[in-house]
């Protein structure tokens, strides 16, 4: 763009932006037809970078050429010695790494470690002088980022890789042990140095000695620039450029042009490309709840980082990996579209939703560029996958779809994610990355050093909660599942990856099966859920009520305190002397098994002895809410119908006024407030239960149920399903020291 802008001024032509068009003018004779060209083939791009630099009309682009310097086109933050090259808008996705570089710069996420073991003597000079050259060879080495106004790419000139780029590090007077030590400290200490987006030659290296025979390299790069398709390209043409260099000769250097004709393809297409899109953002639903997943309840929207990473890895070998990768060439599929199936069915079995949006990394090279699966450069882009689920649909029908899906991705992938939230929200918690990245074909120089170098290991973060990534290797199906610990155990992460696996046998053995007839159950499972987990039978008093177990423990411990209200302290041997009282009571007004009695009262030590006197003479107790509307009020007490009520003198007007006309005026009223009521003349010993005809299947309570699909409904709860729920329960052990706070509204 630079170059083009200074062929303009030099040939007296002005450009500027009218009502979204390009305007061209220009003074004295005409202009060479190849620049006039060039401006048709550029006509996207000049009209990105006029909007963006607000040049509306002659007298502005003239002003502009006269004020900004080569630096000032490409944005302040770039030296005056890197000249420049060209300017593009930075991908899609190097925009989203750029706002995390600026939200979060201490965060290590994006930051590309490779480290890699040469078995020879490596000149350190001649090494870099190979890595200078593979900058001038390929142009994203060369890149750097300015983000004053829309985000843009700055490609300079001449090589970005020096020996400021390389640090030198000797171990080689220490043991093994002691060298594998250092070098996953070096790792991890460089793994905190950030990057300067703003300058070219996003790349550093730490040039560990071992021994004569042996040298460790750290390659750390930004993903800005660079994508895993290009790791093995890269490192072929610094192989071969080392290998020339140490033979004497000097290589030659032929620039890759693949990566700045993708960018100029994504301006002539973007048009395309935003169609496509508008129509996939109009079918997206809510983001899936992954609660369901999580060891425990995580609100992940508020995950920024993954604080504490964790990973499993699973494999798919033998007759399975087989199978596997025969139905897929019968059904004309890939293995990324047959893990893809299989993630996102586990997430609809587990959210339920209808609809399933799945982060995908795709490759970016499916446009008609020549050379690009040769070129070096960020070409992936993370874009969301949608699978909507049929409950009619076989998994082989499922697996067309998502196919052609991906392929419509791969041909519109160049588009912001940004573009595609709502309020900036996340689309997806997840993340799946199949890497499939053709290999270069091998050098026959057996003496070259790429024939000595091994893979200590490669380290990515990236900043999604869930991270699946899966690859093919040694005839095996490899997926790393990572994770953040806080939201995951290793249990349930291990867990997740059994499911995956059979639903991955299911796509193998059975594609043309429904997708809903998919088991994720293991033998192990099935019968932990059908019959470990159903053997509830447990030890109890079947024979006893409820009161009899209460007088046992007020004979044993008289003194134990039993209820605490305000400054109250009731004790098990006092609060069985008042129900007891208050219950011959109750038996003289005629109370029998089964009998209803109302209980209207304020939470109180009275309510508690009021409970147990009606349960010791033998009735069963309608607990009612005195905060209740009076209608529900009314409609309980003619449904239950009892045969007495219990309550305070201000309570009972109230029910009294809402007594419907179908129940008898005389049923009998206990007030407690009542000082002629005189219980303390009644006899304080337990009523004989044996004596009333009291058992453990009579009616212990009469509870309703809210309503909320119409009338109230009263649930009659016998004496053995309530000691049941309280006795060898397996889920709460109380004890004789416990203290239990009496919370919930004793009407439901």
């Amino acid at each position: 763009m630079l170059m083009l802008f200074k062929e303009l001024n030099k040939n007296h032509v002005s450009v500027w932006v009218c009502e979204n068009k390009l305007k061209l003018a220009f003074t004295g004779e005409a202009p060479p037809v190849q620049l006039i060209d060039e401006v048709k083939q550029r006509r996207e791009s000049l009209l990105d970078f006029l909007n963006e630099k607000s040049i509306f009309s002659e007298e502005e682009f003239n002003r502009f050429i006269s004020n900004e310097n080569r630096t000032d086109l490409a944005g302040s933050a770039i030296s005056p010695q890197n000249k420049i090259a060209a300017i593009f808008s930075a991908t899609s996705l190097q925009q989203g790494f750029i706002y995390h570089h600026l939200a979060q710069p201490e965060d290590d996420a994006y930051r590309v470690q490779l480290l890699l073991d040469y078995h020879t003597y490596v000149d350190l000079a001649v090494y870099q002088r190979a890595w200078s050259l593979a900058s001038l060879r390929f142009p994203i080495l060369r890149t750097a980022f300015d983000w004053e106004g829309k985000i843009l790419q700055i490609v300079t000139e001449g090589s970005s890789i020096g020996s400021k780029h390389f640090t030198t590090k000797d171990i080689s007077h220490l043991s093994e042990e002691e060298r594998n030590k250092a070098i996953e400290a070096i790792q991890q200490n460089d793994r905190i140095l950030s990057f300067d987006l703003s300058q070219p030659g996003l790349i550093r290296f730490t040039f560990i000695k071992q021994d004569e025979q042996l040298t460790t390299v750290l390659v750390t790069l930004h993903h800005c620039i660079i994508d895993g398709w290009s790791y093995p390209i890269l490192l072929q043409t610094v192989h071969e450029y080392y290998n020339e260099l140490t033979q004497g000769r000097t290589p030659k250097i032929v620039v890759d042009k693949a990566y700045l004709a993708t960018q100029q393809y994504y301006l002539d297409h973007k048009a395309e490309s935003e169609a496509y899109w508008a129509e996939r953002k109009s079918q997206f639903g809510r983001m899936n709840d992954f609660s369901s997943l999580l060891s425990h309840r995580v609100d992940l929207m508020q995950i920024k980082t993954v604080e504490k990473p964790a990973e499993q890895i699973f494999t798919i070998q033998g007759n399975t990996y087989e199978q596997l990768k025969d139905t897929c060439r019968t059904q004309g599929i890939t293995l990324n579209v047959a893990l893809q199936f299989a993630w996102h069915k586990l997430l609809h079995s587990y959210t339920g939703d209808e609809q399933t949006i799945v982060g995908t990394t795709v490759s970016g090279r499916d446009v008609p560029v020549e050379g690009i699966e040769s070129s070096v450069g960020l070409y992936i882009n993370t874009l969301p996958l949608m699978v909507q689920w049929d409950q009619a649909d076989s998994i082989d029908a499922v697996l067309q779809n998502i196919q052609k899906d991906i392929a419509a991705l791969n041909s519109h992938s160049d588009i912001s994610l940004s573009d595609l939230q709502s309020n900036g929200e996340r689309l997806f918690h997840s993340l799946l990355v199949f890497e499939n990245y053709p290999l270069p074909e091998a050098n026959e120089n057996k003496e070259g050093i790429e024939h000595t170098l091994t893979f200590r290991r490669a380290v990515e973060k990236v900043d999604y909660p869930v991270l699946l990534m899966s690859y093919e290797h040694n005839n095996c199906l490899i997926i790393k599942f990572s994770y953040g610990e806080d939201w995951l155990t290793e249990k349930q992460a291990q867990r997740l990856l059994c499911q995956l696996e059979r639903i991955l046998h299911a796509v193998a053995y059975n594609p043309g099966q429904p997708h809903t007839s998919i088991t994720f159950l293991g033998n192990e499972e099935h019968h932990t859920l059908l019959h470990s987990w159903n053997q509830t039978d447990a030890p109890y008093p079947q024979d006893k009520t409820l009161q009899q177990l209460f007088e046992v423990q007020a004979a044993q411990r008289p003194e134990a305190i039993a209820v605490i209200f305000e400054e109250q302290r009731i004790s098990y041997g006092e609060l069985n002397r008042r129900a007891n009282r208050l219950a011959h009571h109750l038996m003289a007004l005629g109370v029998r098994p089964d009998d209803r009695v109302a209980l209207c009262l304020e939470r109180s030590p009275d309510m508690v002895a009021g409970i147990l006197a009606i349960l010791k003479a033998g009735g069963a107790y309608v607990p009612l809410d005195p905060a209740y509307p009076s209608e529900r009020l009314a409609y309980m007490l003619e449904d239950a119908a009892p045969v007495a009520l219990l309550t305070l003198t201000p309570l009972a007007e109230k029910l009294t006024r809402t007594m419907p006309r179908t129940m008898p005026r005389t049923i009998p009223t206990i007030l407690l407030d009542n000082q002629a009521l005189c219980l303390e003349t009644l006899p304080d010993n337990n009523p004989d239960t044996p004596a009333l005809g009291l058992t453990s299947r009579h009616l212990a309570y009469v509870i309703y149920t809210s309503g909320s699909t119409g009338q109230p409904k009263g649930v009659m709860v016998e004496h053995r399903s309530v000691l049941r729920l309280i006795i060898n329960n397996g889920f709460a052990d109380i004890g004789p020291d416990d203290c239990i706070a009496h919370c919930a509204n004793i009407s439901f």
